[in-house]
Parts: C-alpha cells; structure tokens; sequence
C-alpha cells in the first residue's frame, strides 16, 4: 500500500452571489468577481451584516469607506469565503512573483524576436579545402572540401571548377551527384534546393598526359549572374611519372 501524498492546499475564495464563480484574493481586478465583475467586498455581502443591521462592534467599524459604490468598513469579513483545495501552480502570485514572472516573458519575447532575426539574416558561404594539398596515387587524386551555404538560397548557386585544374584535369566523378551546367566553360554543378547548410564534396580527378607537378585546385561557389560568392583552394601534386 502506498504512503498516502501531502494534503492538498486549501485557499478561501470567494464565491460572487451573481454568477456562482470563485474568485481568489491576490489575482488581478479582486475584489472584483473576475467573470462578472461583481464588488465582492460591500456590506451585503459581509459576515456582520444581519437584516439590513451591522453587528460589528462600532469601535471596529472607523470611517465608512466606498469602492465603486459599494459601501464597506474596516470590520469588513466575508461572508462569501468558499475554502477550496488548490495546487501549487494554481496558487495567486504576489506583486513580486507577477514582476519574476512578467520579467521572464519579456526575455522570452526577446529571444524568440532575435532568433526570428537570425533565421532571416543571409548566412555567408564559404568553401573549405580539408588539406593544403591533395596527392595523386595510383593515377588519380580525390579532393574534399565542406561547402556552407545558406540553404534558403542554395538553389540559385553552382560549383565551378578553376580553369587550370580544367586544363590539366579529367573529372571522373563527383560524390554527391549534382547536375552538370552544360555552359561549355569549365566543369560546373547546380546544387540542389534543399541542400543541407554543410555539403561534404569529393572531386575524383585523373592528370592528362604533360600535368605539371604542382596545379592549382580552385573551387568557386557562384550566383545566378556568374558572380562569385566563395572561393576554396588547395594544391593538386602529381608526380612526374603519374601523368
């Protein structure tokens, strides 16, 4: 058998006489019944008001006093008290929780406007070697470089490869596959719609007979006018006997 739990909170509340609905001292518009609207706190409704007569002791009483014109007194005590059981997250908050609290939503707007900002801001490109240079063994060489883009605007971008490595290098395959151009200049790609933000790269390529030992791999990331956005470099070193 189970340990039986705490005992529930019990608060009083006041039950408006109108509309049957509790209302809790502390939260915002008491005494006034928040449905309704009703002034809770008047005479009528006070636990020494008998037929019409106060039977509260007149030293207790003081000055009548009057909100929205409802009268009441010092010696006011509710007769509308309802104790009701509450949990802790239904509890009414003080003036300095409301601050915490109203504090905290503020943070909460703010950082949900500058990330809303951020996701809008372009996001630069850029195109990334993984070495200084790239060896060819056994007659080719492969090459990889990390291509950021801002995946919103990736598909008005294409890869092109640098006219010397063109030159002096077949491409024999590209991982992932992208569509080819076809502008008769240099090997270019289309990148997908949707890319990812970080696209891993690998260039395939076989030296032509007469390669220099040492070409330049370039690989510029270009927008829909043919004007470079990025540019990656490293260097293709092929041994003299490999081309």
């Amino acid at each position: 058998m189970s340990a039986p739990g705490p005992p529930a909170l019990r608060m009083d509340a006041n039950r408006c006489p109108r509309c049957d609905t509790l209302s809790y001292p502390g939260l915002m518009g008491y005494p006034r019944c928040h449905r309704c609207h009703e002034q809770l706190r008047q005479c009528r409704y006070c636990a020494h008001q008998t037929d019409g007569l106060c039977t509260a002791p007149t030293e207790a009483r003081g000055a009548l006093r009057e909100e929205e014109g409802r009268p009441y007194c010092a010696a006011f005590e509710s007769r509308l008290t309802a104790a009701t059981p509450v949990g802790r997250w239904l509890r009414p908050l003080d003036d300095r929780s409301r601050l915490g609290v109203l504090a905290g939503l503020v943070a909460l707007c703010v950082v949900l406007v500058l990330a809303v900002a951020m996701r809008n801001e372009a996001l630069p490109a850029q195109i990334e070697p993984d070495g200084a240079t790239v060896p060819v063994l056994d007659g080719r060489a492969r090459a990889d470089f990390a291509v950021t883009t801002d995946p919103r605007r990736v598909a008005a971008l294409t890869i092109r490869l640098g006219a010397e490595a063109a030159r002096y290098y077949v491409v024999e395959g590209l991982e992932p596959e992208l569509t080819p151009t076809g502008d008769g200049g240099p090997p270019s790609w289309r990148l997908r719609a949707g890319a990812e933000r970080v696209l891993r790269l690998r260039l395939d390529l076989v030296p032509r007979p007469g390669t220099p030992a040492r070409v330049p791999l370039v690989l510029s990331l270009q927008d829909a006018a043919g004007g470079e956005v990025a540019q990656g470099q490293t260097t293709l070193v092929c041994p003299p006997d490999a081309s």
